[in-house]
């Protein structure tokens, strides 16, 4: 496969193409924006049909947009003067955005997530804040429910809190069949040992579909009991501790300051707001979890094909010839095309509870 591209404009009018490259490098990431970045030689004709904040589109998956936020130019006697374009994924423009005014969302996740986009880009209060090309996709009625309350938030990292803590992910997607930019979330499909309504999809050395593996488990962040603090001084101050069952060298504190969140003088009943509290905890001990992770380089047109037999976002089974086995989440895919061919290199992270 050879990864090539279009260069579309503001108004998502195509301007020019990209088929001929040093190399190129398209990540995908479950839980947040991925990247890009196209390394060529100089071309005056496609130096001048780039432009900051034009888009990026994959031929082969118009689907698949980023955004150009880079643009270099490398000059060198030797080696000949190089071009380098390189940005993120189209759900970046997501942090474009912040929560305007103090906003308490509840319910289903996915509904708290579509919320905060339409809110934020499809029917603002202030017009100024609308993008006309801007539509939610269809919803996949996931039943995980929340309480949230957010004032001056960025938008994108909200939601990326929302999907690590519910395991959910979300994309961005350029739907190039009316030039609309569409929000929708999903779920990976589990095709682990762990299941037995979709075929397994193993990893391994056996399998001979495992090139090189790079397996991490780190607890240097790690903690499993949270305080959090919410409005009040001093003695005064609400608190509410999330973690329960942790003691002795088991136990491994963090605070979390949440003076943001408000009853707005009584607005919000004792439950309720502790429940807010206890959701930013929630959060905040999804990101301080174990690190558990395989870096791994498979085998593209082997036992499974990506795209066919296994996304971005599912669990798959992995395992190395040292007897670590284990259900894990594909978080990462870096596919990469330079004169070597193409290649990618998925990243596999275990689920926290």
């Amino acid at each position: 496969m050879i990864m090539e591209f279009y260069i579309l404009n503001k108004l998502f009018d195509v301007v020019g193409v990209i088929d001929t490259y040093i190399s190129a490098i398209w990540t995908e990431r479950y839980y947040e924006s991925g990247d890009f970045e196209i390394y060529l030689p100089m071309d005056s004709d496609i130096l001048n049909k780039v432009q900051k904040h034009f888009f990026i589109v994959r031929m082969d998956d118009t689907t698949k947009c980023g955004v150009i936020e880079t643009i270099k130019i490398s000059q060198s006697a030797d080696g000949g003067d190089k071009l380098l374009i390189s940005g993120r994924n189209l759900s970046s423009i997501l942090s474009r955005r912040i929560v305007w005014k103090q906003t308490t969302y509840s319910g289903k996740v996915e509904q708290v997530c579509r919320n905060l986009v339409k809110d934020a880009f499809v029917s603002p209060e202030l017009s100024s804040r609308m993008v006309d090309e801007f539509r939610l996709g269809a919803e996949k009625g996931f039943d995980d429910k929340v309480r949230v309350q957010y004032t001056g938030d960025n938008v994108e990292e909200a939601i990326q809190n929302l999907c690590k803590t519910y395991k959910l992910g979300y994309k961005v997607w350029f739907d190039v069949s009316d030039k609309h930019i569409v929000f929708e979330m999903y779920k990976g499909v589990d095709r682990s040992y762990d299941q037995e309504e979709n075929p397994y999809v193993i990893f391994s050395e056996q399998f001979e579909n495992l090139l090189s593996s790079e397996y991490t488990s780190d607890d240097m962040e790690y903690k499993n009991v949270a305080q959090v603090a919410g409005e009040g001084q001093g003695t005064a101050r609400k608190k509410v501790i999330v973690g329960a069952g942790y003691s002795g060298l088991n136990r491994f504190e963090t605070f979390v300051n949440a003076s943001g969140v408000s009853t707005n003088d009584g607005e919000v009943d004792e439950i309720s707001y502790n429940n807010l509290l206890k959701q930013q905890g929630a959060e905040a001990l999804a990101d301080l979890s174990t690190t558990e992770s395989f870096d791994s380089e498979v085998a593209p047109n082997y036992n499974y094909k990506l795209g066919v037999d296994y996304n971005l976002g599912d669990i798959v089974e992995i395992s190395n010839q040292y007897g670590i086995s284990i259900s894990t989440r594909v978080t990462e895919i870096i596919e990469s095309n330079d004169e070597s061919g193409y290649s990618y290199i998925p990243t596999f992270a275990v689920d926290e509870n």
